[in-house]
């Protein structure tokens, strides 16, 4: 009786290799959609710094959610506000999703046209939705849709926390 190549003794080791990494795969793609429970006690400081460390790991879903849950538990602090703004409109960036960061980066900027109410406003976020927008305007040559574009390097990307510009 002939045997099939597949199952003979040099297929099995590469059929056991393919099966780890599937598994391994499946293993990595469930850990990443399992929801991270934001706890109800976290404070403000905490909140922000799990939402970067979570942006740092490049789990954009997950900052995003801090960023936001943050947005809804804390509305009276209107810096941390607009601090998390910011990095929600950078997430998009990041993403390369152009058109979403710079509509972000612009109401960022629309924000701090009144000089009432810019008053205890940091102003960093101004500062660098500014310089993003224009970086944004030269790789995608100031279209609408830039969301493919690739990035060039230049290193004038960053969040606050990274200390970039």
């Amino acid at each position: 009786m002939r045997q099939s190549h597949f199952l003979s003794g040099k297929s099995l080791p590469a059929l056991a290799c393919v099966f780890l990494l599937l598994l391994s795969a499946t293993a990595l793609t469930g850990c990443e959609s399992t929801p991270e429970e934001i706890p109800p006690d976290l404070s403000r400081m905490e909140m922000f710094q799990r939402a970067q460390e979570a942006a740092d790991r490049n789990q954009w879903n997950l900052a995003l959610r801090y960023y936001r849950e943050f947005s809804r538990r804390f509305p009276e602090d209107r810096g941390a506000i607009m601090e998390a703004r910011y990095e929600i409109a950078f997430i998009s960036y990041k993403q390369k999703n152009y058109d979403e960061a710079r509509e972000g980066f612009e109401a960022i900027i629309a924000a701090y046209e009144d000089e009432e109410a810019r008053q205890g406003l940091p102003e960093w976020p101004l500062v660098l939705a500014g310089r993003l927008l224009e970086i944004i305007e030269e790789r995608t040559g100031g279209t609408e849709a830039g969301a493919g574009e690739a990035t060039d390097g230049s290193g004038a990307e960053g969040s606050a926390a990274d200390g970039a510009e």
